[in-house]
């Protein structure tokens, strides 16, 4: 070509020849031509696996040419000046690395997204109950309120488990009863437990003192009961008593059938009866 055009890829000091040729022989020139080698800025970087959460260290790998000083910007408002550095990332998140390269004709500057994984939130494990100081057999509502969990394991004190998120329980016992709940995430495992108060159904039960007396004849009743609050006695001779330990006259000869009836919470109760002779 007459005026060419031509590309130089890499820096240095160029000969240049040129060579005219005309009807009266040919003529040469050469001349030196100066390309200087630009810095080119680049890197890559291995980060914690997809397992390993912060903190982790990333390792930073200089690929940079016609390089000789390095600022490394990590993102975190920590710097180093090393050309292949390591650096541990405290906290997880997206961090903004730059890297400034410089050599001996100017400098160049390359920007790279690390990724450091969070560590999983631990869970909160809690629940409400609904339903306690109820009479056996009585049913519990458990609800669970617990966070960054994903699976529970209960235990309600009395043999009985489940995995439910949240389960209902029916106690057929009274008594008192730690409840326990497990929660289990990404982040671990937290116990809570609560105690629940189940009260025992009412008994009636009742003893005859001095029976089979002549009348009239005072007869003493103790009171056997359990887990009652109030008494109702029917000596069946149309009296009756809430005493809890009766004393009764029977005024005529005859055959009674004494009914205790005993009551207890949820007005719950049990009746029980027994006959007695009168002389």
């Amino acid at each position: 070509d007459k005026d060419p055009k031509h590309k130089y890829t890499e820096g240095g000091i160029f000969t240049v020849r040129l060579s005219a040729t005309g009807l009266n022989g040919t003529d040469r020139i050469t001349r030196s031509i100066y390309i200087l080698n630009k810095p080119l800025a680049n890197f890559d970087v291995k980060t914690c696996d997809s397992t390993t959460y912060a903190p982790c260290e990333a390792v930073f790998i200089n690929k940079s040419v016609n390089t000789k000083n390095y600022l490394w910007d990590f993102g975190d408002g920590k710097f180093s000046t090393e050309e292949n550095p390591r650096h541990q990332y405290e906290k997880g998140g997206v961090f903004t690395v730059q890297l400034t390269a410089t050599g001996s004709e100017g400098t160049d500057k390359t920007i790279k997204t690390v990724y450091i994984a969070l560590a999983p939130v631990p869970p909160t494990a809690n629940f409400e109950m609904d339903g306690g100081n109820c009479v056996a057999p009585c049913e519990i509502i458990f609800t669970n309120i617990s966070k960054n969990a994903s699976s529970y394991f209960w235990d309600f004190g009395d043999g009985s488990r489940s995995v439910e998120i949240s389960p209902k329980h029916s106690y057929k016992d009274g008594g008192i009863y730690l409840v326990r709940m497990t929660a289990k995430g990404k982040g671990g495992s937290q116990l809570a437990q609560r105690t629940v108060s189940i009260n025992f159904a009412p008994t009636a039960s009742f003893e005859v003192e001095n029976s089979n007396c002549l009348s009239p004849c005072p007869v003493q009743f103790t009171n056997r009961s359990t887990n009652a609050i109030l008494y109702s006695w029917d000596f069946g001779d149309r009296q009756s008593s809430t005493e809890t330990n009766p004393s009764h006259t029977f005024m005529t000869a005859g055959t009674y059938r004494v009914i205790l009836k005993a009551i207890g919470a949820e007005n719950r109760s049990m009746t029980v009866s027994k006959t007695i002779s009168i002389r």
